[in-house]
Parts: structure tokens; sequence; C-alpha cells
């Protein structure tokens, strides 16, 4: 059984990362529905707010 064991003790600092850290990328988009219907089934106030994440570890350059 393998088991993965993280430490990063800077996490939560915003910048591109150091060598061998683990970056996450987040990226949000408000999206105005222009469609009435669609807006009452799945927006809040005509909005949906689109997400996505992307995890990347940095080459271990020094």
């Amino acid at each position: 059984m393998a088991r993965a064991i993280a430490s990063n003790v800077d996490r939560g600092v915003s910048g591109q990362g150091a060598a061998s850290n683990i970056v996450v990328y987040t990226s949000t988009y408000s999206w105005e529905l222009f469609t009435p219907m669609i807006s009452y089934v799945l927006g809040t106030n005509g909005k949906v707010i689109l997400s996505a994440r992307a995890v990347v570890k940095n080459e271990p350059y020094s």
C-alpha cells in the first residue's frame, strides 16, 4: 500500500513557486446568461460562475 505525504512550508503564498513545488492555478469566470429560461434553471441573478483548476509540479531547476 502506497501513501502520499505532502509537506509545503509556504502553503497559500501567491506566486509561481520554486523548484519542485506543486502549484495550483485557479481560474474563474462569471458568465452572464442571455436566455431567461436557462438563467432561471442554472444561474443566480442571470449569471453562472465557471471555475477550473490545474495542478502542476515545477521542474527541479536550481
